[in-house]
């Protein structure tokens, strides 16, 4: 609880500050590993903006997702490449852990807060 509220707190005393995380993502049903970097913006109630991007195979992929949920129980869906996704994470000052399905891929991603 009290890494919640730190964690809240640097948000919203932060005023559209970005938090930067950077780490692997990993598919479970086909090997698409990779490194991203995931851009989390704390909109207020609850609501949350992810900018997610990278390089993969040498294609830069850039998606950004809007989810919602305190931060032990982040949730949301997406369409990316015509594919719908929908993920489970948590996250705070120095992780952000995510599972995700799919109706292509399934897996996880387990980033760490990038320190400027």
């Amino acid at each position: 609880m009290k890494t919640i509220i730190l964690f809240l707190l640097l948000c919203a005393s932060a005023s559209a500050k970005e938090y930067i995380y950077e780490g692997p993502w990993h598919t479970d049903n086909r090997p698409l590993n990779g490194d991203m970097i995931a851009v989390i913006n704390y909109n207020g109630k609850e609501t949350w903006t992810g900018r997610f991007y990278g390089v993969w195979n040498q294609a830069p992929f850039d998606y950004t997702v809007d989810f919602t949920g305190p931060a032990t129980k982040l949730k949301g869906s997406a369409l990316i490449d015509g594919a719908s996704y929908n993920w489970t994470g948590t996250i705070d000052k120095d992780t952000l852990k995510v599972d995700f399905t799919g109706s292509r891929y399934y897996g996880s991603f387990d980033m760490k807060r990038k320190r400027k």
